[in-house]
């Protein structure tokens, strides 16, 4: 390595003092009296410390991979479990009259939906898991091969760098993240009241059940001030709590996945798991009407109705008496929109955004000028007043922000999966964080500008729509939160 102070002179030595690669001009114009040494002796020196570094990562890494075989094993657990329990639901059954029928199938959805919660929950601590894992193993692997394969040159040159690494892994805590809980399922039972049977599951904890969500008065937001310190400030939220004690007429406990604004009275959700859309109305929480929609996932309303896209990458589109108008295939995501809006959009393949216009569908290309980063899975979407569109891809983790004519003039990235998107008047983006229960707010230049705390009333927020620049409301299944977010 050539000295870049002292032309046609090499690196040759390695000045303890400073730690620092040095030249023989080096060493009589810069370093005099320091404590200089060959190449070999310093590299044994430092090798013997990143061994006493890399000891305690070995362990570490050893206990993450048990952690994830744990996950592996919990996941088979409940599988197995819930196997055998449904099996013999169904042999205590056969003896039952006809009428039982309904109430088994009650039961074992109920029973689902606690393991559903539960695998969720495994999912994703073994995602957790098998991140920090692999950031150690690689960390780990490439210390051994520079130990092994890097001349006295390049590891010296590395030393500071490596050094700071193995440290910074060696702190982190891993006692919440490898500790995998294990689950045990409800029991279920037959009850027998005088002459008539009913079925019941008897629950662990009395904390299992999927209950409707309390309403509570506050919600806390960080706002960055001049000084860019962050402080508390109170948000005032709504929560639409008596939505399912009125909503009498699903065969199941709604669960809201999407969400949208009609007008200052009326909103539009998508209840999942009794596969819906409903209108319902703002001031008394009653559902106005309901439409039956295989797997609906995602709604968007316009200034002529409404649009939902369904399993199957379908979209269908009702007018506002929820009439079905017509139908597309082929569509990978939804772009939702502002209410007020003309326009219709979604993303059809990977290529190309399409926009419905009256009766005139218009078909723009997605292209990046740059070909630095393309769309490989969006998920969700949103079209901005001023005619731009936002798109979360779950691939890279980042949202994509591309013009009227189709360029890709902009990505924010995140550490998580980025999740549904509103906008306000100003073309500020409002983004679910589903991990952190969060939302978070950044502009069209990528700069973030706050955040919202969602965890006391809203806890991993589904969907978002904005209303006034003020009121977002937010779906996060069991519930529906209108919050301020100014």
């Amino acid at each position: 390595i050539p000295c870049v102070k002292h032309e046609g002179e090499n690196l040759r030595f390695f000045c303890e003092t400073c730690e620092v690669l040095v030249c023989r001009d080096c060493i009589v114009l810069g370093h005099q009296n320091h404590k200089c040494l060959a190449p070999s002796d310093a590299r044994k020196q430092m090798e013997d410390d990143l061994k006493s570094l890399m000891s305690p990562l070995e362990q570490k890494l050893k206990k993450y991979q048990l952690a994830k075989e744990n996950v592996i094993y919990a996941l088979k657990k409940i599988e197995i479990e819930q196997k055998a329990k449904s099996e013999s639901l169904e042999k205590q059954l056969n003896v039952m009259v006809e009428s039982l029928i309904e109430t088994k199938k009650t039961v074992d959805r109920e029973l689902t939906q606690y393991v559903e919660s539960k695998r969720d929950i495994l999912h994703q601590q073994g995602k957790l898991i098998e991140i920090e894992r692999k950031l150690l193993d690689e960390t780990y692997s490439f210390c051994t091969k520079l130990l092994r394969c890097g001349s006295d040159i390049e590891i010296l040159s590395m030393k500071r760098e490596i050094e700071e690494r193995l440290s910074k892994l060696q702190s982190s805590k891993d006692t919440k993240i490898c500790s995998v809980e294990e689950i045990a399922l409800p029991g279920i039972d037959i009850c027998k009241l005088g002459n008539i049977y009913k079925m019941e599951v008897k629950w662990n904890n009395e904390n299992d059940r999927f209950k409707p969500r309390k309403g509570i008065q506050g919600v806390a937001k960080d706002v960055k001030n001049d000084d860019n310190e962050t402080k508390e400030t109170n948000a005032y939220q709504d929560t639409f709590k008596t939505l399912t004690e009125l909503d009498n007429n699903t065969d199941h406990m709604p669960y809201y996945t999407s969400v949208a604004w009609i007008d200052d009275d009326t909103i539009a959700v998508v209840d999942q798991r009794n596969q819906q859309l409903k209108l319902v109305s703002k001031g008394n929480n009653m559902v106005k009407m309901a439409v039956k929609v295989s797997n609906c996932i995602v709604i968007s309303s316009f200034n002529h109705g409404l649009a939902c896209r369904s399993g199957g990458d379908m979209l269908h589109v009702f007018n506002s008496s929820f009439e079905l108008q017509r139908s597309f295939s082929s569509v990978s995501t939804l772009l939702t929109g502002h209410s007020q809006s003309s326009d219709l959009c979604w993303i059809s393949g990977l290529q190309k955004i399409c926009i419905l216009r009256d009766n005139d569908i218009k078909e723009i290309v997605i292209y990046d000028p740059n070909s630095e980063s393309k769309i490989s899975d969006p998920v969700f979407g949103h079209v901005l007043l001023n005619g731009m569109f936002a798109v979360s891809d779950w691939n890279t983790q980042c949202v994509f922000l591309i013009s009227r004519s189709g360029c890709i003039e902009k990505r924010k990235c995140f550490n998580s999966n980025p999740g549904s998107i509103s906008s306000d008047s100003n073309h500020n983006l409002y983004m679910c964080d589903f991990q952190r229960s969060q939302i978070i707010i950044f502009s069209l230049s990528g700069e973030s500008l706050r955040s919202v705390k969602l965890r006391e009333i809203a806890p991993n927020p589904r969907s978002i729509a904005l209303k006034n620049d003020q009121k977002a409301l937010i779906a996060n299944g069991k519930s529906i939160v209108e919050v301020d977010v100014q």
